[in-house]
């Protein structure tokens, strides 16, 4: 799926949804799935970051990316937690169905 169809709004809300699918895999003790949840979200923020090339959003978008990595990679000291993370995407989420509304 071509994320440059989507609103940034809604990229950002695949990626949250990817997110949520991992949080759910692991409260099931389901690795494999979740990790394959962080891999797709991380393939949306390579997208998200190829059609943002010349924008100033790339830098947020990146950063984001190196953040979901962290979980991927179970690193010791994790910055942001999923369930954070999630959140953030919820906002973008939101927003692109209260646009969508109108």
């Amino acid at each position: 799926m071509s994320m440059s169809r989507f609103t940034i709004y809604e990229q950002w809300g695949h990626v949250g949804s990817e997110i949520g699918r991992a949080i759910g895999r692991q409260k099931i003790d389901d690795t494999t799935s979740a990790k394959n949840a962080l891999e797709r979200a991380i393939n949306i923020l390579d997208e998200m970051v190829e059609a943002q090339i010349h924008n100033h959003n790339i830098k947020e978008i990146l950063i984001f990316r190196d953040l979901v990595a962290e979980n991927y990679l179970q690193l010791s000291e994790i910055r942001v937690k999923l369930d954070q993370l999630e959140y953030y995407c919820n906002q973008f989420a939101r927003m692109s169905r209260y646009k969508n509304r109108g």
